[in-house]
């Protein structure tokens, strides 16, 4: 995610011809299980046995969350045997985002190729990395700035699959991991992914925050100082800061090379905004990479940078 410097006015939602183009997208339906649990965890009294159920519907999603929950990535010290156990230690909002996530990657499914999966590695990745910080450096819920991370891009596979089928672009591009990824850099200095973001998340039943730290995640005046139209609620802009950060993370140790857009003074910004020093956040880097030495999903994306 290369952050991209526009007026604030350029982020709003109801300028007529990013809503025509965000029309013409296909957002994926949300999935009727990730529909059902959040109506059971809005009930009045909610059940963490229905939600589990809930999740234990499909085996294919199941295997899924229990393989995400023990990941090296989550970072549990005790491995989950069980959907219900996963609840019980995580919580219903922690464990509905996961199967969101688990679904937010299937629905590229149709997509095929090793860019759609590279890029979903990548952002997995991010995700990930950004989970971790906010836990250690500014007390953010998890499983929100996970959620964050994964879904601020996530318009652009769909973007690139709407280009590849009205004759915009090539199929090679989806079967490309290079064309692909160059497509992504280009797609991602345009606001229309972050507006199409937000439909997104609106459709998927997001919660509001996600909702706004989607659709805002192109305006770094706010942490550059630069002058805003619209204010920004303090939890929306630390789960933006946070997920450059994790980005900048994943960038740096995997040799992966930043844009020219990217400089060392928008990092310092966010490493402000979130009130830690760049040593410290080194060290924090550091500690960070080596706990999760031995991810499968780690080396997968060393292989293939």
């Amino acid at each position: 995610m290369q952050p991209n410097k526009n007026s604030a006015d350029d982020y709003g939602i109801s300028d007529d011809k990013l809503a025509s183009f965000a029309s013409s997208i296909e957002i994926p339906a949300c999935p009727r299980v990730i529909v059902e649990m959040t109506q059971a965890q809005n009930a009045s009294s909610p059940d963490m046995r229905e939600i589990a159920r809930l999740a234990e519907q499909d085996p294919a999603m199941t295997a899924a969350l229990l393989k995400t929950v023990n990941s090296p990535f989550f970072g549990l010290r005790a491995k989950m045997l069980s959907v219900q156990q996963a609840v019980m230690f995580l919580g219903m909002r922690n464990v509905i985002n996961i199967v969101t996530a688990i679904a937010l990657k299937n629905a590229s499914g149709d997509v095929h190729g090793d860019g759609v999966r590279y890029f979903w590695d990548q952002a997995s990745v991010t995700a990930a990395f950004a989970a971790d910080l906010a836990n250690r450096i500014v007390g953010l819920a998890r499983d929100e700035v996970y959620i964050h991370v994964l879904f601020r891009d996530a318009a652009i596979p769909l973007m690139i699959a709407h280009r590849v089928k009205s004759g915009q672009l090539s199929q090679a591009v989806q079967a490309d991991k290079q064309l692909y990824m160059a497509q992504v850099e280009i797609e991602q200095r345009s606001i229309d992914h972050a507006v199409i973001g937000y439909h997104f998340t609106k459709k998927w039943l997001l919660p509001e925050r996600t909702q706004q730290s989607v659709r805002m995640h192109l305006n770094i005046e706010m942490f550059l100082g630069g002058a805003q139209k619209e204010e920004v609620a303090k939890w929306v802009s630390l789960q933006i800061a946070i997920g450059y950060l994790a980005e900048h993370i994943m960038r740096e140790h995997f040799g992966l090379p930043h844009s020219e857009l990217w400089m060392t003074s928008q990092i310092d910004a966010f490493l402000r905004y979130v009130d830690i020093g760049r040593a410290e956040f080194d060290k924090i880097t550091l500690e960070m990479l080596d706990e999760k030495k031995g991810s499968s999903m780690m080396d997968d994306l060393v292989s293939m940078s």
